[in-house]
């Protein structure tokens, strides 16, 4: 009887002990990993403006301005660094220079952003705008409407961001402007303007330059020698042609008028009977008219 006791008070607290043990398994709290806040942001691109609008957005107040460039803006809890390096403001999340970050790792501030490239730096506009890079006015780019007419030549080009979303454009307008990357909404006018080749010339490298400026050099050498052969070859045929003028002379050196016929003649000595030379007589013969 006490041996069965004995088992019995076994069974009832290693029961118990089961028990508690998958209560005490459940109740238990998961521990909280903290991350790196640095391996979530380092820095990016800040949103650019239009040129008629000069005004941050409400979700990105932190205007960067000044430095001769266009201004833009950091979203909220960023700061605004001027790169020199780069000729453009960037977004940090603190007051340290993010440069390297936003260089090697280029990305906007805000991953939902479009970023376009602007010189050696970067800008970023909102999804359905157009990336400008301006010809004239301040340094930095521009973001215009999707229904703003913007030349060709202005339209920068759009950039893939480094761990962040995928660049979209507008779809609607990509075919228009002639490539993915473009989002001008007007086609192109046709026309080519002297301000637009010169801006196509300046972007040729270098040994295109000297090679078409030889070509040209030359082509004007060869054509100054070919017209100066053509001209003594036509002045030569001149001086020999029927009915040119040349001067003739008799035997004593005196000049024989023209007669506008090509004149020829045969000079002789008559001779009296007594055998002296008294004159010089010419007989000019006209053409083939008789005497």
């Amino acid at each position: 009887m006490f041996i069965i006791h004995r088992i019995s008070s076994i069974l009832c607290v290693a029961y118990m002990w089961n028990i508690l043990g998958i209560e005490a398994y459940v109740v238990a709290e998961r521990a909280i990993q903290h991350l790196n806040p640095r391996a979530q942001y380092q820095g990016g691109w800040p949103l650019a403006l239009s040129a008629l609008n000069t005004t941050c957005p409400s979700d990105t107040p932190n205007q960067c301005s000044g430095n001769s460039v266009n201004p833009s803006c950091c979203p909220n809890g960023q700061t605004c660094v001027w790169g020199a390096s780069q000729y453009a403001f960037y977004c940090c999340p603190t007051a340290a220079d993010c440069e390297v970050a936003v260089t090697n790792f280029p990305r906007c501030a805000d991953t939902t952003w479009n970023m376009f490239v602007q010189g050696s730096s970067y800008f970023c506009c909102e999804p359905g705008s157009i990336g400008v890079n301006p010809k004239t006015g301040k340094y930095d780019g521009l973001c215009e409407a999707a229904d703003q007419p913007v030349p060709t030549s202005l339209l920068a080009t759009m950039a893939t961001q480094i761990g962040g979303a995928t660049a979209t454009s507008v779809a609607s307008n990509a075919t228009q402007a002639g490539g993915p990357n473009q989002t001008n909404p007007v086609q192109p006018n046709s026309s080519t303007s002297s301000s637009d080749i010169g801006n196509a010339i300046s972007h040729w490298p270098i040994g295109t330059k000297i090679g078409i400026g030889a070509a040209v050099v030359i082509a004007v050498i060869v054509a100054i020698v070919v017209c100066s052969l053509i001209r003594r070859r036509r002045a030569r045929m001149a001086v020999y042609s029927y009915g040119a003028t040349v001067d003739q002379y008799d035997e004593y050196g005196n000049l024989i008028p023209q007669t506008g016929y090509r004149p020829g003649y045969e000079p002789y000595r008559r001779q009296n009977e007594g055998g002296v030379a008294n004159n010089v007589t010419v007989n000019v013969v006209h053409g083939d008219q008789s005497s």
